[in-house]
């Protein structure tokens, strides 16, 4: 039987206002938890959006540059200038406060950001250890200074990088 500008009757008129809830509820659900998975992403990129994190940022491609170099055994007086962009970012890296700064209680906060500041001359020290590796262009040297690089790089982002 064939029904043309047939309304529908009081049950299937029923059954579609049922079916067009659960679509709305399924959506909001959804969008629901979009908005909860922004929100608990977006801050764990915020502090690579700080000048902190930018500096870092900096060092990091510079030095993944490097390691590249070295794991072909293409080390050369040329990365001189990759090493230099990793002290440079490094230097201004000291003179900037963890995110993390802000979680460390007033009486601890003194002592918290001169650890850090110890910590980034130290790894600029490093750094300087890369710069004779990579002028005397010698791989190996220059996978022990990066070594070493990345051991301080986890230990200074254990205590210092917010979470």
């Amino acid at each position: 039987m064939l029904l043309t500008n047939a309304q529908p009757s009081g049950s299937v008129r029923l059954q579609l206002k049922q079916t067009h809830n659960k679509l709305i509820q399924m959506k909001l659900k959804h969008l629901l938890t979009a908005a909860l998975v922004l929100a608990i992403t977006i801050p764990a990129f915020a502090e690579d959006d700080t000048p902190l994190g930018k500096e870092m940022d900096k060092a990091n491609k510079a030095l993944k540059a490097i390691g590249r170099a070295q794991k072909e055994g293409k080390v050369t007086k040329d990365m001189v200038a990759k090493v230099d962009e990793v002290k440079a970012a490094f230097e201004a890296a000291a003179k900037l406060e963890p995110a993390k700064t802000k979680d460390v209680p007033a009486a601890e906060k003194a002592k918290f950001l001169a650890d850090y500041k110890t910590a980034m001359e130290a790894a600029i020290k490093d750094i300087d250890a890369l710069k004779v590796a990579v002028e005397s262009e010698k791989a190996d040297e220059v996978g022990k200074a990066l070594e070493k690089l990345n051991a301080g790089k986890k230990e200074g982002h254990k205590a210092y990088k917010a979470e």
